[in-house]
C-alpha cells in the first residue's frame, strides 16, 4: 500500500510511484504514517524549467541561421570578385556612355539663349520731343497773369496753353463745353467758342472768349487739345470755369 504525503489518497497498487490527483511521489504505508506527523506550511509547487531537448533545438536553430549568413556573404563576395568591378562604377560608366553619344557631332556650334524679345526704351530724344500742354490756365487779362476760374457774364474769358518744345509742326484747338446752364444742352458746344492756332516747335497758345451780359451763366469747361499733322490726337487738357450771370 502507498499513500501521498500531500492529498492522503491511498493506493493499492504498489506499482505506482506518483500521485494521480496532484503528482507527489508515493510513500509507503509506514512512511506515509510518519510523514503525518510533520506539519508542513502548504501545498508544494512544483517548479519546471526549460526542457533540454527544446534548449538545443534553439542552439542548433541559431548555429544554422549564422552559418547561412556566412554562406551567403561568402558567394556575395566570390561574385564581385570574379567581375573585377563595381556595379555601380559600371552603372556610372554605361551612363556617361550613352550621354557621350547623344551629343551633337558639331560641339564647336553654340546656341544663344538669351531672349531676343527685350524691350527697347525709347531714346530720351524721342520723349523730349513728344509734344504735351504743361500748362493750361484762364485768368481775366490777356497775358493771364491774373488767373480766374469764376467769371461774370460780359467779361471776357481769357486762356492760355503752354506746350513743350518740339521740332514738330502743331496744331491746337481750344474751345468750350456745356456742363450745366440755363437753357443749354448738357455736352454741347458754346456757338463760336471753337478756336484752331498752328504752332511750329511748341510754344505759347493765347485763346479769349467774351461772354454776353444777357448770359444765365452756368459751369462749363474749357477743353484744349494738340493734333499733329496727320490728324492724330497728341494730348488734352481740360479747365473748368464759372459764369456768374449780371445780379
Amino acid at each position: 500500500m502507498k499513500q501521498c504525503p500531500t492529498c492522503h489518497q491511498v493506493y493499492l497498487d504498489s506499482t505506482l510511484n506518483f500521485c494521480l490527483q496532484d503528482g507527489a511521489l508515493l510513500l509507503d504505508g509506514s512512511a506515509a504514517h510518519e510523514v503525518e506527523t510533520v506539519v508542513l506550511p502548504g501545498p508544494s509547487k512544483l517548479r519546471r524549467g526549460v526542457s533540454p531537448m527544446i534548449a538545443y533545438a534553439l542552439v542548433g536553430l541559431i548555429a544554422l541561421l549564422l552559418g547561412g549568413a556566412l554562406v551567403a556573404l561568402y558567394k556575395s563576395e566570390t561574385k564581385i570578385a570574379e567581375h573585377g568591378a563595381n556595379p555601380v562604377d559600371s552603372q556610372h560608366d554605361l551612363l556617361k556612355n550613352s550621354q557621350t553619344s547623344m551629343e551633337s557631332p558639331l560641339p564647336q556650334q553654340q546656341i544663344d539663349t538669351r531672349s531676343t524679345a527685350k524691350s527697347t526704351p525709347l531714346p530720351v530724344e524721342t520723349l523730349l520731343s513728344r509734344p504735351t500742354i504743361n500748362s493750361f490756365r484762364t485768368g481775366t487779362d490777356r497775358d493771364v497773369t491774373r488767373l480766374a476760374t469764376v467769371f461774370t457774364a460780359g467779361e471776357t474769358i481769357y486762356a492760355k496753353a503752354t506746350l513743350t518744345p518740339n521740332t514738330s509742326h502743331l496744331t491746337i484747338r481750344i474751345w468750350i463745353v456745356v456742363v450745366n446752364a440755363p437753357g443749354m444742352t448738357s455736352g454741347s458746344t458754346i456757338s463760336n467758342s471753337t478756336v484752331e492756332m498752328e504752332l511750329n516747335g511748341g510754344g505759347t497758345a493765347l485763346y479769349n472768349f467774351p461772354t454776353f451780359r444777357s448770359s444765365l451763366g452756368g459751369r462749363f469747361n474749357m477743353i484744349a487739345e494738340v493734333f499733329d499733322d496727320s490728324g492724330a490726337k497728341l494730348t488734352t487738357r481740360m479747365v473748368g470755369i464759372i459764369v456768374k450771370p449780371l445780379s
